[in-house]
């Protein structure tokens, strides 16, 4: 029998949890929107794709070995494509040399932010064909075409031993020229987010992530910075006609968008409110912003539209410290989006950063004193870590301050670059304090157990604390 062709296979490998990182711990799936917008754009053009999103479907490795190997027995697969994170590396590379007969005939395709930003690694170490540099549907589409490699901008490869870079892609302006990602060749209903993404809301209901814009307009030092400079974004109306898409065909209800800061562009993101209010749709959502851009006004129509929780990257409520990461932040705008937001009856969600330039042990305590006093609703803490792209990461590389390349250790849970005044054990303590003190500070239980006001409200906040237990159980044994 003859074997059916599928022009790519498209592979998002989830990446081993290590112990001690508390936000891995914390049960999560979500589509992997960035192969979905491959796969759609590609097959808008004609070509057939097929998908492995081993984290949707939480897959282990071996798990997509054997996908994998199934699908070759049966379809002719000219081209394999993994998007790879600096924390899936690994992974990727353990899948790829468990592949070696299968592949042998196969272009291997890679891309995501890590390959973006070290390409020469990818080619020479786990021997892909093709390095793909920031967005990758024009070029993906160009080199499914089978147009020459050295016309193709925005990708990396090897001729005659010798590695090519050529010039960078441009960013895509009008993400309305895109169709919307494949989420019908994926399981949406396995969509989960972690627990902590429902906090706000009476019950956990069908949910996915969303994106709403490409790109930051913020240039924080430990940022990568893979792809071209700039933000592109959809406008109101067809992102509304993404989420009923979603919300007819996958009964999706809540929608977490995924964009770096979402509320970059107040106007559109006006309009998009202001769309939902109108035409009275139905939806809850949750968001992350920079602490500057935000109003009062603006967070009382996000209400309205639906938001029930925000994400601040605060990482410090401390001014020199911030200056040191380039945030363009200050404490007072830190202190201002947390207020705004509770006043609008949205959870806050705080995310914090120890081990910055200019962290000091008072810095980090000062951090501790601040989250008890304004009491945000949850909180994220990791240790700085310069990923590779990233004007901190090359810093520190030229300066001889990396301490390791084990890209395994790249998760905000370890420290992997030196620090003028801290040790790691410093900062791993620090780390779980900071935790620790705010959800285990009296104030906050109390003040928690008097605001639900409904038993699976209740149960959210119940799992959440329980999954942070064995990790905290295991930092006090240690010290």
């Amino acid at each position: 029998m003859a074997k059916t062709k599928i022009d790519i296979l498209l592979v998002s490998v989830p990446g081993t949890n290590n112990n001690g990182a508390i936000w891995k711990q914390i049960e999560r799936r979500f589509p992997s929107i960035g192969i979905l917008s491959l796969a759609s754009y590609i097959r808008e053009h004609g070509f057939t794709p097929y998908i492995i999103d081993g984290t949707l479907e939480a897959l282990s490795n071996s798990e997509i070995i054997i996908r994998i190997k199934e699908l070759f027995k049966h379809h002719q697969i000219p081209n394999i494509g993994f998007s790879i994170t600096t924390l899936t590396y690994y992974d990727t590379k353990e899948i790829i040399e468990n592949l070696i007969h299968e592949l042998s005939e196969t272009r291997i395709i890679v891309g995501g932010a890590h390959p973006s930003a070290l390409p020469e690694e990818s080619l020479n170490d786990i021997n892909a064909s093709i390095v793909v540099r920031g967005e990758g549907e024009t070029q993906l589409l160009a080199i499914l075409q089978n147009k020459p490699l050295e016309e193709i901008k925005g990708i990396s490869y090897t001729r005659n031993k010798e590695i090519i870079h050529n010039q960078n892609a441009p960013r895509i302006k009008k993400l309305d020229d895109l169709p919307i990602p494949a989420y019908d060749l994926v399981p949406m209903g396995l969509s989960k987010p972690f627990i902590g993404q429902f906090v706000g809301l009476k019950k956990v209901v069908p949910s996915s992530l969303i994106l709403a814009s490409r790109g930051c307009i913020g240039n924080c030092t430990f940022c990568s910075k893979c792809f071209a400079p700039g933000v592109s974004f959809k406008t109101p109306e067809y992102l509304l006609n993404e989420i009923l898409y979603l919300k007819n065909n996958f009964n999706i209800q809540h929608f977490l968008f995924y964009d770096d800061t979402f509320t970059s562009n107040k106007k559109l993101i006006n309009e998009f409110c202001h769309k939902i209010i109108t035409q009275n749709i139905n939806i809850t959502w949750t968001c992350s912003s920079r602490a500057d851009c935000v109003t009062p006004d603006l967070l009382s129509k996000m209400k309205q539209a639906g938001c029930i929780q925000v994400l601040y990257g605060i990482e410090s409520f401390n001014d020199e410290v911030l200056t040191s990461i380039n945030k363009r932040t200050n404490t007072k705008n830190n202190i201002d989006a947390i207020i705004w937001t509770k006043k609008s009856n949205i959870v806050v969600r705080v995310a914090i950063m120890i081990g910055n330039p200019s962290d000091t042990k008072s810095t980090i305590n000062h951090n501790i004193k601040m989250l008890q006093k304004l009491q945000p609703d949850l909180l994220q803490v990791t240790i700085t870590t310069p990923l590779p792209g990233s004007q901190l990461f090359r810093d520190n590389l030229k300066e001889n301050l990396i301490l390791t390349k084990d890209w395994s250790k790249y998760d905000g849970n370890y420290m992997v670059s030196k620090h003028e005044t801290l040790t790691e054990k410093e900062l791993k303590k620090y780390y779980y304090k900071t935790y620790y003190c705010f959800y285990f500070n009296y104030r906050f239980l109390l003040r928690k157990l008097f605001s639900l006001s409904t038993y699976k409200g209740f149960k959210i906040y119940i799992l959440g604390l329980f999954s942070f237990v064995p990790v905290f159980w295991s930092w006090k044994k240690k010290q």
